[in-house]
């Protein structure tokens, strides 16, 4: 009689143990604590207008920056639906080409920098992903900029010709960034997302290098001179001077939580 007890009890405990609510059922996996991303990004970055001549004197023409940016982001949840996140990003640009009617043949601009950044990131249910909006402050480490001038045949008379040169060195600057974007699952922790990055530093020259070589400083001169020269900012040299890091890109993001 006991063991037939038995039989009849065993599918009622293999039932139990496979139903969700009896004693064996699994808990909930437990929340990230936090993510890692790598992103890349392309846009544009503002600039001065006073170097890129449109083809006439006194008439420039606006740079228009553009590139790519690439980077990483680690990030700690502080609840649910916010995140402490830290990032760091390497950005590379290169202005339009201008010119001078036979007197330059092309003007071209570049940069190239890292940022570091801490900040928050909130999150937002929307659909089948997340909205996300992002607030930094940090870091532009030091760098420089390069204007390139490739001299036409107008200048051939004045024994000038080649490319000339200008690179200006700019120390460390401080500013932040704004991100605004939407994330999506892929498979299981791992996601992707798409946002719009708006980034602005301020950094100047003081105690930084100008350095001119093979450069026309004066087309107006009788003759014009290309010049080598290396101008000390600051402690007595020529005067420091600011400059704005300011750049819009579309960014793209793949990451895994944990």
């Amino acid at each position: 009689m006991t063991n037939q007890r038995a039989l009849f009890a065993l599918p009622f405990l293999v039932g139990l143990l496979h139903h969700p609510g009896g004693a064996a059922a699994q808990p909930p996996p437990p929340p990230p604590t936090g993510f890692v991303e790598a992103t890349g990004a392309y846009g544009f970055q503002l600039g001065s207008t006073q170097y890129l001549p449109d083809g006439s004197p006194q008439q420039y023409e606006h740079p228009m920056f553009h590139g790519y940016a690439i980077g990483a982001t680690a990030g700690y949840f502080l609840a649910p639906q916010l995140a402490l996140i830290a990032s760091w990003e390497y950005a590379a640009s290169t202005s339009r080409e201008g010119e001078l009617d036979g007197v330059l043949s092309r003007v071209q601009a570049e940069i190239d920098y890292h940022t570091a950044v801490i900040g928050l990131r909130l999150y937002q249910p929307a659909g089948i992903g997340l909205l996300r909006a992002e607030l930094g402050l940090g870091l532009l480490f030091p760098h420089q900029t390069r204007l390139e001038m490739e001299y036409g045949p107008a200048l051939a008379a004045a024994g000038i010709s080649g490319t000339g040169v200008r690179e200006d060195e700019y120390g460390l600057g401080f500013g932040g960034h704004a991100v605004l974007g939407y994330e999506v699952p892929i498979h299981g922790p791992l996601y992707a997302a798409a946002s719009l990055k708006l980034k602005v530093f301020q950094t100047d020259d003081d105690g930084e290098t100008t350095r001119l070589r093979n450069l026309v400083t004066d087309f107006g001169g009788e003759p014009p001179v290309a010049i080598d020269a290396d101008l000390e900012h600051g402690d007595g040299g020529a005067e420091p001077s600011t400059r704005s890091v300011q750049e819009a890109r579309l960014q793209l993001a793949l990451g895994v939580r944990f």
